[in-house]
């Protein structure tokens, strides 16, 4: 993602999701010192904000931007610009790493049942799991977030 970008995401995507987060803390409906609040919070929230940052990254890394005739790289879509510089008469500085090289230093360096890749603990993620299938699996959007949020924790009280 272009450095500007950054700016944007800041000034622009970030407000939005802040004021959300902050509208059920205001409400009393999440206290970062009850235990399963955290825990329900994370599951809830961590993967669909993730969803929506990956598809703010992929809007803006496959958009065609304003051309600007005082820059001097590449215009056009960053993706394919990515891709084939040399189409965009631009240098490919890229360094290239085979993917065997990537995947042994993953392997040797990465633990992946680390507790630090879990968002909850194995046993909780289970039971909410199941609270989750119970309510029949709704979509987790910005109206339905803090509902789905609320639901699994009254289910778990």
């Amino acid at each position: 993602m272009p450095e500007i970008m950054w700016s944007q995401l800041r000034r622009c995507f970030t407000p939005g999701f802040e004021s959300l987060l902050d509208h059920g803390v205001n409400a009393g409906w999440y206290d970062t010192n009850n235990t399963v609040q955290v825990l329900v919070f994370r599951w809830v929230f961590i993967p669909w904000l993730q969803q929506e940052l990956n598809a703010y990254r992929d809007c803006i890394n496959n958009s065609l931007k304003w051309c600007d005739r005082n820059k001097i790289l590449p215009h056009g879509v960053p993706n394919i610009i990515y891709e084939a510089a040399e189409d965009f008469g631009a240098l490919d500085f890229k360094i290239k790493l085979e993917q065997e090289a990537i995947d042994h230093v993953r392997s040797a360096y990465i633990k992946p049942s680390h507790l630090v890749f879990d968002l909850v603990p194995e046993v909780f993620g289970e039971c909410i799991s199941q609270f989750y299938d119970g309510l029949g699996r709704p979509a987790v959007t910005r109206q339905s977030a803090w509902e789905i949020y609320l639901q699994l924790l009254e289910m778990l009280q």
